[in-house]
């Protein structure tokens, strides 16, 4: 095994290169005794087909690392291309005249208007330097044909073209 000591990575250029991966944006959503709280992540991914796995990283500091630290349940909303100022309002910028509204799903507060819904129990959490991540077992789901919001090179982008349909065929390695 190698014992060369791995060079110092630059945050800044970690950050940079990093945002060149695009992604879609989601709100990350628990009810608490006070209400709804939600964060904008679009550090997301499926984690497992077998069970039914997604995994989201938080940031420690974060003010939803706790809350989602003690949920019982909580939902991702995947969004659409018209809710950018949600986005920026779950992502702690005021937004004047953004206003979010929630609905249950399966236990979970999920986001109007969104192209999908994903409820979930936690499963586990697995401790990720400065972040966590959250892997939560899916209990519902549901989506619906649109144009999804995407994030690359730290902006908000859309698609050139609208999609055809939510269906489209998986390849068989999936």
């Amino acid at each position: 095994m190698d014992q060369t000591a791995a060079p110092a990575i630059d945050p800044k250029l970690f950050r940079n290169v990093m945002s060149r991966f695009a992604s879609g944006v989601t709100v990350v959503a628990v009810k608490t005794e006070s209400g709804v709280r939600a964060m904008t992540a679009n550090a997301f991914l499926s984690g497992s087909l077998n069970p039914p796995l997604t995994v989201v990283s938080v940031a420690k500091r974060a003010h939803m690392h706790p809350v989602l630290s003690e949920a019982e349940t909580y939902s991702i909303s995947f969004l659409a291309r018209e809710q950018e100022d949600l986005s920026n309002l779950f992502a702690g910028r005021k937004v004047e005249g953004a206003k979010a509204e929630f609905f249950d799903f399966h236990g979970a507060p999920a986001l109007e208007g969104a192209l999908a819904h994903i409820a979930l129990t936690p499963h586990a959490v697995h401790e990720c330097g400065d972040h966590s991540l959250f892997l939560g077992e899916v209990r519902g789901m549901q989506a619906k044909t649109g144009t999804p919001l995407l994030y690359y090179a730290s902006a908000y982008h859309h698609l050139a073209t609208e999609p055809e349909s939510a269906t489209h065929k998986v390849a068989n390695f999936w």
